[in-house]
């Protein structure tokens, strides 16, 4: 992913989760690799984005910060990782993370 992205999309995933859960998340660093592959928390989800420039942004959360994130969404209890609820509130939370990236992006970058 271009550096400049990087930032953008964190600190946006931080203050996102911050204000729906009020939990303060710390960037993971580079993760050891098993076999190449990155071994996920349990909830993972992509941010894709294209324009002039194109790249994914992965979210990964343990369960239990997904279902609380997903039960602040939703105003009521989630606890099922296959529930549609669960997965729209997941979804939302990417959309409201993404929206605020590209904002800011777009405005510094010039980049749409």
């Amino acid at each position: 992913m271009d550096k400049r992205l990087e930032k953008p999309y964190f600190s946006s995933a931080r203050d996102t989760i911050k204000e729906i859960v009020g939990i303060d998340i710390e960037e993971c660093e580079d993760e050891d690799l098993d076999n190449g592959e990155i071994i996920s928390y349990g909830v993972g989800s992509i941010i894709n984005f294209t324009g002039k420039i194109k790249g994914r942004f992965m979210i990964d959360l343990e369960p239990d910060l997904a279902f609380i994130t997903a039960s602040k969404i939703l105003n009521k209890a989630c606890d099922n990782l296959k529930d549609k609820e669960f997965i729209a509130a997941v979804a939302k939370m990417n959309y409201l993370i993404a929206t605020n990236a590209n904002n800011y992006i777009n405005n510094s970058y010039s980049l749409e």
